[in-house]
């Protein structure tokens, strides 16, 4: 740790935390989802409809953007459709419009879930699925499952049991955050943890930062103890109180948050919890996810076949959505002893087709000797797990197996386990080291009244005590993922069924003491070329050799999502956002004249160069049939589709003037009834003049002949 503390006034991260490094979105395979039982399933669906038909929902019908009936369930008995998220849409919008902006890269629209409730039984899911999953406006439909349930002092007076908690004692047995507890920062001031599961006892004794923690619009909390034990033993491992009794967590000055995953009026709902803790609470900030689901390898006698929260197309979009707006998200991998390499998830865990971007936790065996960071037989594995944490032997709050005086509030427990554990064991360590980083700088004291600190800093007077000059750095989820994994104490033994490093605190911030621009590449840098000079094939921080698809947006790309593939939101150059209007002609598009305006040769969603015959009925255009000729239902020039009456005179008709009337000097078919007439003809047709006309121009002519009779005289 002496690199770190050398380095800890200049450590180059001072820009905010982007998600630079999200990979590619999961193409969705709902086979592998509709695999559930009958007594797992919840009786809804959920649906996502494809962005781009920028669907609405009206009653219990679906429409989209022209006003299309999409899906219509208002004549079925006892069914019913809710928008997926419960979150009103405007927050939906803004969420996904900020993480496209700050990550420039693939993001499903939220506000295209849906959850449809069905009268019908369940003999008939598989075939309803499989129309659903048929239709053209449809990316995916799939079932429902219930939710899994999840693995100031008051008399008489509790032992202090922190001693016991090896899982934060300095590495190869803990992650080392007891170790470096008294840096600025260590132990969580400024930083925001949502914990996103059931419920908890908000009245513990040891748990007083956590007393009003649930966040505005969440709803009625599921009540239910076995429920609330687990929310408290997971708190508890991270905000416990630094009181002299019961347990020490690791951000115990930090800010707790609770975000429900199941409600009375959403039911259960992982992603809507995760989606209204990015709405509640501002990012740069930590989100917990303690939950797991029912997997196509479900076994209901063994418990096995259990999978990450994830495997939901909702949730997982949710989680994607979340770290582009600059969330650390941290997911249990599961209890189900499940490769998750394996074919059966279509490919769901694999970080290079299908990146959600969280940090995936699993669950090792904890204390010392070769049978440490081992693999604990129930817990999940594979190349998607990212780092591990204890699972079994850890003390925490809540259930009363260590400490039970008859009060709730005042249970404790030494076997919490599982990645239940695992995951606030991270989530803490991951606080401990956002809380360095966002207290390093200067430090020089300052208060509210005289904000003296150097340039780029600011004053934290609510977190220090007196104030401190702090530079309020951040990093992203993927790079919190990747230092973690880089820098923690190996997994010994059966590496075939990865659970990851365990992290370790002090390599991590060695690490991030690296200096860039010292031509030495270091702790996380990528490359160091000397300098700290951004488009000569290194970037000023050192994170970036500059190369498109690196998934790290350099200062000449205007996006980089990690690949060099059109068409998923940034161009196989990184030089386009694939946005009409921006300018850059992408793959998608037949023309870009930097404006999203019709009428100028190019339309307003960039799909024609609006010249007739190219089959887009552009403006200014009746129709466009692909061809310039007439006579084929559509006019050469596209200004007619050809149809009597309609006030243009085309190629098969003798007039035209605008009506179906006959005895106008017009017909109802469009055939001239004078065509005897003097010839004068227009496209509106040929009509035979009045006889006030014709006497009118009788009394011109005799007027003209009389008048050359009298010059004459």
């Amino acid at each position: 740790m002496k690199k770190f503390i050398t380095f800890i006034t200049v450590i180059l991260f001072t820009q905010t935390a982007y998600a630079d490094g999200l990979g590619m979105r999961r193409v969705m395979n709902w086979e592998p989802l509709s695999k559930i039982s009958e007594f797992n399933w919840n009786g809804y669906i959920e649906i996502k409809i494809l962005d781009h038909e920028n669907s609405f929902l009206v009653g219990n019908k679906i429409y989209n953007k022209t006003g299309k009936l999409l899906i219509d369930v208002s004549k079925l008995t006892n069914s019913s459709i809710i928008q997926g998220f419960g979150i009103d849409l405007q927050i939906l919008n803004r969420i996904y419009k900020n993480g496209i902006s700050r990550c420039n890269c693939q993001l499903a629209d939220l506000s295209q879930y849906y959850r449809i409730k069905l009268s019908k039984d369940f003999t008939q899911l598989k075939s309803i699925l499989k129309v659903l999953n048929s239709m053209d406006f449809i990316e995916v439909a799939y079932p429902l499952s219930k939710p899994v349930i999840p693995p100031t002092d008051i008399p008489p007076q509790t032992d202090d049991y922190s001693s016991f908690q090896g899982y934060f004692e300095a590495a190869p047995q803990g992650t080392g955050v007891f170790e470096v507890s008294s840096l600025p920062g260590a132990n969580g001031e400024g930083i925001h943890v949502v914990d996103v599961e059931y419920n908890w006892h908000s009245g513990h004794e040891d748990l007083e930062k956590c007393e009003s923690a649930l966040i505005p619009n969440a709803g009625t909390l599921y009540n239910d103890n076995d429920f609330a034990y687990h929310g408290t033993a997971v708190l508890g491992i991270i905000f416990s109180g630094n009181n002299g009794y019961g347990m020490t967590g690791a951000a115990f000055n930090g800010n707790c948050h609770f975000s429900p995953g199941y409600t009375s009026e959403y039911g259960y709902n992982i992603a809507r919890g995760i989606t209204q803790a990015v709405a509640s609470v501002m990012s740069p900030a930590i989100i917990l996810l303690e939950a797991q689901e029912f997997g196509p390898n479900y076994d209901a006698q063994t418990y096995g076949g259990l999978v990450p929260v994830e495997w939901i197309p909702a949730t997982y979009d949710a989680i994607r959505t979340a770290v582009a707006n600059g969330y650390i998200i941290v997911e249990a991998g599961a209890n189900g002893w499940e490769d998750l390499d394996d074919p059966v998830y279509s490919g769901a865990f694999d970080r290079e087709t299908s990146d959600s971007g969280a940090i995936m936790v699993g669950a090792g065996l904890p204390g010392w000797g070769t049978s440490a960071r081992q693999r604990e037989w129930y817990s999940n594995y594979g190349s998607r797990i990212d780092v591990q944490g204890w699972g079994s032997e850890v003390y925490t709050l809540g259930y009363g197996d260590l400490f039970n005086p008859g009060d709730i509030n005042q249970y404790y427990t030494s076997s919490f386990g599982g990645t239940s554990s695992a995951s606030p064991i991270v989530t803490g360590t991951i606080a401990s080291i956002a809380g360095i980083l966002r207290a390093s700088g200067s430090g020089s004291s300052c208060s509210n009244t005289s904000q003296n600190c150097p340039t780029g800093e600011i004053c934290d007077y609510e977190n220090f005590s007196p104030g401190r000059c702090i530079s309020d750095t951040s990093i992203s989820g993927t790079e919190m993922r990747d230092l973690l994994a880089s820098t923690g104490t190996p997994q010994p033994g059966n590496t075939s069924e990865n659970i990851g490093p365990l992290p370790d605190i002090e390599s991590a911030l060695d690490a991030l003491g690296s200096t860039c621009g010292d031509n030495q590449i270091s702790g996380i840098e990528v490359c160091d070329d000397g300098n700290t000079v951004s488009g000569d094939g290194c970037s000023a921080d050192c994170r970036s050799n500059e190369t498109c698809g690196n998934g790290y947006k350099d200062i000449n790309e205007v996006c980089d999502d990690g690949n060099t593939l059109s068409g998923d939101g940034c161009s196989a150059d990184c030089n386009s956002d694939e946005s009409c209007g921006n300018g850059y002609k992408d793959i998608n598009e037949v023309c870009d004249d930097g404006n999203t305006v019709s009428g100028d040769g190019c339309s307003a969603d960039c799909n024609s160069d609006e010249s007739c015959g190219n089959s887009i009925i552009d403006t200014g255009e009746l129709c466009d049939d692909g061809n310039t000729l007439s006579g084929d239902g559509c006019s050469a020039d596209c200004k007619s589709n050809e149809i009597c009456g309609n006030g243009y005179r085309d190629t098969n008709e003798e007039c035209d003037d605008g009506n179906l009337v006959s005895g106008d000097g017009c017909s109802d078919l469009c055939i001239d009834e004078n065509p005897d007439d003097d010839g004068c003809s227009c496209s509106a047709g040929h009509k035979r003049g009045s006889p006030f006309s014709f006497f009118l121009i009788a009394l011109i002519l005799g007027f003209g002949f009389y008048f050359r009779k009298s010059c004459k005289i």
